[in-house]
């Protein structure tokens, strides 16, 4: 089964989320506490809890492996997590097969990143279409962490956007899901072909659990 869930920023949430986390997991706790900014401290906290309402249980600490994937320290059947967030969103995911996420804002992918990732051909698509460019970063970005490699620029990959599936031509047995939201793209990347559960954890729904 593959489970994802995002929220979008909600700052009176952050005193609650800060306490919970602090109970649950004093370690990533800390861990989030190292952010300067409220902002990424929010994002790292309420990620935590995401992972906690997608197993609907305490999760108890997560640890980080190589290149800083994260990963249940406890068996839940669900072994496999990925987290992305940007400035006013935050996703996880779930799986017991390895998967990769990730979440962007469409202003953030300029033409300096996508000359530096983008083939010219996975660059002549983008002149077509002025949402591919976040499309292709997401995507890039969601199987780097599936693989859990640099695997995002070219010519490692070579992606092809027919108006509705993404693929990718050197990673044929990769399959891409990806959803568009108001400021972001969101890309799960997985080598299983179900279909992901997609759901939002609203604040009250993460009030809820963290009470």
């Amino acid at each position: 089964m593959k489970k994802v869930i995002y929220h979008f920023e909600d700052e009176m949430l952050y005193e609650s989320v800060l306490s919970f986390v602090r109970r649950a997991a004093p370690f990533r706790y800390a861990y989030a506490m190292k952010y300067q900014q409220k902002k990424d401290r929010y994002n790292v906290l309420m990620a935590y809890v995401l992972l906690c309402v997608a197993s609907e249980q305490l999760i108890g600490e997560l640890s980080l492996g190589v290149n800083g994937k994260p990963y249940f320290n406890k068996d839940f059947g669900q072994n496999y997590i990925s987290i992305s967030h940007t400035e006013n969103m935050v996703v996880v995911a779930i799986s017991d097969q390895n998967i990769g996420v990730d979440i962007e804002q469409y202003n953030k992918v300029n033409y300096e990143i996508v000359s530096m990732v983008c083939s010219k051909k996975e660059q002549y698509q983008i002149k077509e279409n002025f949402q591919l460019p976040t499309l292709f970063w997401t995507a890039k970005e969601s199987l780097s962490k599936l693989l859990n490699e640099d695997w995002y620029s070219s010519p490692m990959t070579e992606l092809l956007y027919d108006g509705h599936d993404i693929i990718d031509r050197n990673n044929l047995s990769v399959h891409f899901e990806h959803f568009d939201f108001l400021k972001n793209t969101l890309c799960i990347a997985s080598e299983s072909s179900e279909v992901s559960l997609v759901e939002e954890a609203d604040s009250t729904k993460i009030l809820k659990f963290i009470t």
